[in-house]
C-alpha cells in the first residue's frame, strides 16, 4: 500500500497547527482531513469514511475530548495507530498504540511518528 492510499484524520481545534500539520502531512503524499472537534471526527465514523491514523489533540471543545475520540474510532478500528497533541503534561493512554507529542510539534518529528505507523518515505 502507497503513501497515497493513506488516509490521516485530524481533529484539532487551533487552525494554525491544523494548517502547519495538513501541509506537513500532505507534502509526504498524505491525504489528511482535518476536523475542529471530537464530535466531527465521531460524526465521520458513520458517513463511512475509513482512515488509517488517528492524529487528535486531547483538550478539545464538546463532549469528546481527544481521549473519548480515539476510544469511539477503536470501536470500529481496532489497531487503528493514535498520535495524540497536546500542551500540556498530564498523559493518560486508554488505547493502545499511541504516542505523545508535546506542542509545539516539529514537522521532522511528526514525520518520523507518522513513519513509524504508516508505510511513509520521509525525507
Amino acid at each position: 500500500m502507497g503513501a497515497a492510499s493513506m488516509a490521516i484524520l485530524l481533529v484539532e481545534d487551533d487552525e494554525f497547527v491544523c494548517d502547519v500539520a495538513v501541509a506537513t502531512l500532505a507534502k509526504h503524499g498524505l491525504g489528511v482531513t482535518c476536523v475542529p472537534s471530537g464530535e466531527a471526527a465521531v460524526s465521520l465514523i458513520g458517513s463511512g469514511e475509513t482512515f488509517d491514523l488517528l492524529i487528535t489533540d486531547i483538550q478539545l471543545p464538546g463532549r469528546y475530548d481527544g481521549y473519548a475520540t480515539a476510544v469511539e474510532f477503536r470501536k470500529l478500528w481496532p489497531n487503528m495507530p493514535v498520535i495524540y497533541i497536546t500542551a500540556s503534561h498530564r498523559q493518560q493512554s486508554p488505547v493502545v498504540g499511541s504516542v505523545y507529542l508535546r506542542k509545539p510539534i516539529k514537522p521532522a518529528l511528526l514525520m518520523s511518528i507518522v513513519g513509524a505507523f504508516l508505510p511513509v518515505k520521509v525525507k
